[in-house]
């Protein structure tokens, strides 16, 4: 059954629907187990492009694409996530435990 064919949800019979999700977690679990959440533990793990998975001091918990890693001199690694609202945090900060980050891993 393909799920996008339809444009009501009431031309489902429940069966169906059960079936449908049933298919759909074994498709996610599998994904899953291919992937890994790798932690930050050093300066130099995160690349433009990685995807991250980070926990705000907030306890919001969100999956984004690194845009761009700046470098300094004294060690302020920022990691931007959205240039165009200048979001970003500071690496070395995190790893100090200092920073709104409150966990952060590389999804690989």
């Amino acid at each position: 059954m393909n799920i996008t064919n339809r444009t009501l949800l009431k031309e489902f019979s429940k069966d169906e629907l059960i079936d449908y999700i049933e298919q759909l977690h074994s498709k996610i679990e599998g994904l899953a187990s291919r992937m890994s959440f790798i932690p930050v533990t050093s300066l130099d793990v995160i690349k433009e492009g990685d995807t991250i998975m980070i926990i705000s001091d907030s306890l919001k918990k969100e999956i984004l694409t690194v845009e761009l890693v700046r470098f300094s001199d004294d060690d302020k690694t920022e990691i931007i996530i959205d240039k165009k609202t200048n979001r970003f945090f500071n690496l070395g900060l995190y790893l100090q435990g200092k920073s709104w980050v409150k966990e952060l891993k590389i999804l690989k």
